[in-house]
C-alpha cells in the first residue's frame, strides 16, 4: 500500500437506495466496470486519499472535522476495496493500465462503446434510427462547409441537434479528411492526444488516414500517441464516426484524423490564454500546414457540448427554469463568438468567470475555430437536457461554419 494514497480521477454520482444515501463512484476509462457504490461516511473518508495524507493524517483530518475516531484498520480496508476495483492510483492499477495500453495498442481497429450502449448492435435499427433524426430536422444547410460543430452527449438526449449537424453535412457532400476535435473529458496528460486506430460502429469502420497522423506527430515536440489509451472508451470522437460513417456509407475516399483535445482549466485557472501556450500553438500550426500541403478537401469538426451546471457540476443552485433561461442566455452569446470565427473572444468568453458553466468543449471549438479558414457561421440548433430532479443539466449546440 502506498504510504499517501491517492484516489483516481472518478465521476462521483448521489444516489439513494432503500433508503440510505449512497455515493457511487463511477471510472470513466472503464477499469471498474461496475463502478463502486459507498456509503457518503465511507466516500468521506475516500475522498481525502488526495496522495498528501498518510493513514495516520487522514485519521487525524477525520477527528478534526468530525470530532471522531476512525480506527486505521477501518480506513486501511476501505484503501485495500479501492484498489481492488482499480480506482486508486497504485501499482497494482498502474500494471493493470499498462497491460491496457499494450492491448489497444495492438488491436486492429477501435471497437464500438457508447454507440452500442445507446443503439445496440443491428446495424439495419441503428441506420433507421440515424435516419429518423436526419429527416426531423428542417435546418437549410449552408452552400458549402469547411467545419462543424456537433454534440457528443447521448442520442437520446441530443438527437435533434445531430440531425440537423448532419442534414447540413449530408446536404453539403463528403470531404476527404474529417478532422475530428474532440473532447477528451478524463486522463491524458497532453493537450492533444491522437491514435492511428480505425475506429468501428454498429454501422461499419471508418478508416484514420495514417499519414496525417503521423504528419502531426512529426511537426509537434509533444508524444501525440502517449496516452492514446484514452481514446479505448472516451464516447465524443465515437459519435461523430458514427454519424459520419452512416452519412457516407462504405467510401474509400473518406477518411478522418481522431484527435482528443484535453482541458484548458490550468490555462483560465492561471490567468493565461491559449495563445501563450505553446503545445497548443504548435499543434495549431502543425494542424494547419498539413490541410495545407495535403491538398485534400478537409472538414474540421468539433465533438463539444457547452455548459454543465446543477449540484452534480459542483454548483449550488439546482437547474430551474430560471437557471436555464440565464444559462441559455450566456450560451448563445458564446455562440455568438462561434458564428463569428472568433477564437480569441470565444476563449475569453468561455473564461470570464472561471468557466463557471464548465464548457467542456471549449478546448476542441477554439482549437476548430482557430484553424479553420471559415469566415462564417450560423446556429443549426441548440439544445438543453436538464435532469428531472434539478441535479444538473446539460447543454449543446451545432453549428456550421463555411
Amino acid at each position: 500500500m502506498s504510504e499517501h494514497p491517492k484516489l483516481r480521477a472518478l465521476d462521483a454520482v448521489p444516489l439513494t437506495a432503500q433508503g440510505r444515501h449512497l455515493i457511487l463512484l463511477r471510472d470513466p476509462e472503464g477499469f471498474a466496470p461496475e463502478g463502486l457504490a459507498l456509503p457518503a461516511e465511507v466516500f468521506f473518508i475516500a475522498s481525502m486519499l488526495d496522495g498528501t495524507r498518510s493513514v495516520r493524517e487522514v485519521q487525524v483530518e477525520i477527528a478534526r472535522r468530525t470530532g471522531e475516531m476512525v480506527f486505521t484498520d477501518r480506513i486501511e480496508q476501505i484503501i485495500a476495496e479501492l484498489d481492488e476495483h482499480f480506482l486508486l492510483e497504485s501499482e497494482r492499477f498502474a500494471t493493470e493500465r499498462a497491460k491496457a495500453a499494450a492491448a489497444f495498442r495492438a488491436a486492429a481497429v477501435r471497437p464500438p462503446t457508447h454507440a452500442t450502449e445507446s443503439l445496440g448492435d443491428d446495424a439495419t435499427a441503428v441506420s433507421a434510427e440515424l435516419d429518423r433524426l436526419l429527416e426531423a430536422s428542417s435546418v437549410e444547410a449552408p452552400e458549402s462547409l469547411l467545419a462543424y460543430v456537433a454534440p457528443h452527449i447521448d442520442l437520446a438526449r441530443g438527437g435533434s441537434c445531430y440531425g440537423a449537424a448532419y442534414r447540413a453535412v449530408r446536404a453539403v457532400g463528403p470531404a476527404e479528411l474529417y478532422v475530428i476535435l474532440g473532447t477528451a473529458h478524463w486522463g491524458p496528460s497532453g493537450t492533444y492526444v491522437l491514435t492511428e486506430k480505425d475506429f468501428q460502429t454498429p454501422v461499419g469502420t471508418l478508416r484514420t488516414d495514417r499519414e496525417a497522423v503521423e504528419f502531426l506527430q512529426d511537426h509537434t515536440s509533444a508524444d501525440l500517441l502517449a496516452d492514446e489509451l484514452v481514446h479505448k472508451t472516451e464516447h465524443s470522437v465515437e459519435y461523430q464516426v458514427l454519424w459520419l460513417q452512416h452519412t457516407f456509407g462504405k467510401r474509400d475516399d473518406v477518411a478522418m484524423v481522431p484527435v482528443l483535445c484535453g482541458g484548458f482549466q490550468e490555462l483560465i485557472d492561471g490567468g493565461a490564454r491559449p495563445s501563450d501556450a505553446a503545445e497548443i500553438q504548435e499543434f495549431i500550426a502543425a494542424l494547419r500546414a498539413f490541410i495545407s500541403e495535403s491538398g485534400k478537401r478537409v472538414c474540421l469538426v468539433a465533438s463539444a457540448d457547452l455548459a454543465h451546471v446543477g449540484p452534480r457540476f459542483g454548483d449550488r443552485q439546482h437547474t430551474n427554469g430560471a437557471v436555464l433561461a440565464v444559462v441559455r442566455a450566456r450560451d448563445r452569446e458564446t455562440l455568438r463568438r462561434v458564428e463569428a470565427v472568433d477564437a480569441e473572444g470565444f476563449f475569453a468568453d468561455v473564461a470570464e468567470n472561471g468557466n463557471d458553466r464548465h464548457i467542456c468543449g471549449l478546448p476542441c471549438i477554439y482549437t476548430l475555430l482557430a484553424v479553420t479558414e471559415a469566415t462564417q457561421g450560423r446556429v443549426l440548433e441548440y439544445g438543453q437536457a436538464p435532469d428531472p430532479d434539478g441535479q444538473s443539466a446539460v447543454t449543446f449546440a451545432s453549428v456550421a461554419l463555411w
